[in-house]
């Protein structure tokens, strides 16, 4: 199993993570928000933009766009890795990434590289919503996103997956330090030119799942041969400022580590639950370091774990 590791510093420094748990999962005792980086703003600016076709007119919903940084763990010590010299291959219906000609099994629900691999090859951004703006302006850029039936992102739409990516929308946060807030809102505000002393109309409120100012910590787990990640998404909360015309961030959460399951959903007709949807946040940031390294090789990696699967 997966071990999620969430610590909270805001610097990307490696410190050890010998951490109290429950059920596998190695939690630390001092916070939740290590892994993010609140001045790589950019990429999430770019959603707030206050311009009529950005995407937060469109995506109240799943955003996956995340990164990582990889790491040998074996004895006791950690040793990071650059990207570039981590593979990743499919095998007998298992993801595993390659280092030094040693594999470690990723754990990931089976059946879900296919779709997500090609929502990542694809450059796809938003995998599920419940547009905030429905009209026709909206719907033409939900088509031009790639999402089907104003919902869904083409790749998973008969995977399986879809009450997956359901779940991820609406699953559990829990709130960060005031000032860690204050930064992060700060940082986006004013890359995307926000004025967040503009007041909101009080009846709005919509939010974004992203991971665009996450980065998950990779361990690759010598003794056991496994994958470990460390950090989870954020969601960030906007209303209309009083002009109706630009959004303004209202608050930001951090997804929860509380969960209600141990273990990944056997089967699509499972109940997806928290474990379930941190973890497909982790897979996407994995694959999408994988795909921006080698994308030659993450594209043999898609095809692999398709198999026979129609395109």
């Amino acid at each position: 199993m997966r071990y999620l590791t969430i610590l909270t510093v805001i610097s990307f420094q490696l410190l050890v993570l010998g951490e109290a748990g429950w059920a596998g999962v190695r939690v630390s005792n001092v916070g939740s928000a290590r892994f993010i980086n609140p001045d790589a703003s950019g990429k999430i600016a770019d959603m707030f933009l206050p311009s009529p076709g950005a995407m937060w007119r469109i995506g109240g919903g799943v955003f996956m766009d995340g990164s990582a940084t990889f790491f040998v763990e074996e004895g006791g010590d950690t040793t990071p890795v650059p990207a570039s010299a981590v593979g990743i291959a499919f095998d007998d219906g298992s993801a595993f990434l390659v280092h030094d000609n040693e594999r470690y099994k990723v754990e990931v629900h089976a059946g879900l590289s296919c779709p997500l691999s090609r929502f990542i090859l694809r450059g796809g951004l938003l995998a599920y919503t419940i547009p905030p703006e429905q009209n026709e302006e909206a719907e033409r850029r939900l088509i031009e996103v790639g999402i089907v039936d104003n919902e869904i992102a083409k790749e998973f739409v008969g995977s399986g997956f879809e009450d997956l990516l359901y779940r991820a929308d609406f699953a559990n946060t829990e709130s960060l330090h005031v000032d860690l807030v204050a930064r992060i809102k700060r940082a986006v505000s004013d890359a995307a030119g926000l004025d967040q002393a503009v007041s909101t109309l009080e009846s709005f409120d919509s939010y974004i799942n992203s991971d665009q100012q996450v980065t998950y910590q990779v361990l690759l787990v010598h003794e056991t041969h496994t994958v470990d990640v460390a950090g989870v998404p954020l969601r960030y909360y906007w209303a209309y400022d009083q002009s109706g015309s630009a959004p303004l961030i209202t608050r930001i959460e951090i997804w929860s580590t509380e969960f209600d399951m141990e273990e990944l959903a056997t089967d699509t007709n499972s109940y997806f639950g928290q474990y379930d949807a941190v973890v497909l946040y982790q897979t996407a940031g994995i694959y999408s370091e994988i795909n921006r390294t080698n994308p030659t090789m993450f594209e043999k990696f898609s095809e692999d774990s398709c198999g026979n699967v129609v395109h």
